[in-house]
C-alpha cells in the first residue's frame, strides 16, 4: 500500500470521499468542477448584491456607481468563467478524455 494512501486511511477512514481520488487527474476534476459551481453561486450572489445596492442608493451618485462596479465585476467573471469551461469543454473534446466528470 502507498504511503500517502495510508495515511489517507489513517486521517480519514475507509468510506471518505477524498479516498476515492485515485490520481491527480481525479483530483483537477473534483476541483474544476467544484470550483465551477461555487463560481456560478457567487456570480448569483454578486448580481444580487449589486442589484441591492443600486436599489437603495436613494439618488447617490457614488453609492450607484460603486454598485455598478460591483455588477460589472460579476458580469466579467461569470464571463471569464464561461470561457474557462469553454476551453476545457474544447480540450476535452480535442484530447478525447474527461476532465470535469
Amino acid at each position: 500500500m502507498k504511503l500517502a494512501q495510508s495515511l489517507g486511511e489513517e486521517f480519514y477512514g475507509q468510506g471518505h470521499p477524498l479516498m476515492s481520488l485515485t490520481g491527480i487527474s481525479s483530483l483537477v476534476s473534483a476541483l474544476t468542477s467544484n470550483l465551477f459551481t461555487i463560481g456560478g453561486v457567487i456570480f448569483v450572489f454578486v448580481i444580487i448584491f449589486a442589484g441591492y445596492n443600486m436599489l437603495t442608493a436613494a439618488g447617490d451618485e457614488r453609492k450607484f456607481e460603486t454598485a455598478r462596479n460591483y455588477l460589472t465585476a460579476g458580469v466579467v467573471g461569470a464571463v471569464l468563467l464561461a470561457a474557462a469551461w469553454l476551453i476545457i469543454y474544447i480540450l476535452e473534446a480535442m484530447l478525447g478524455t474527461s476532465i470535469i466528470s
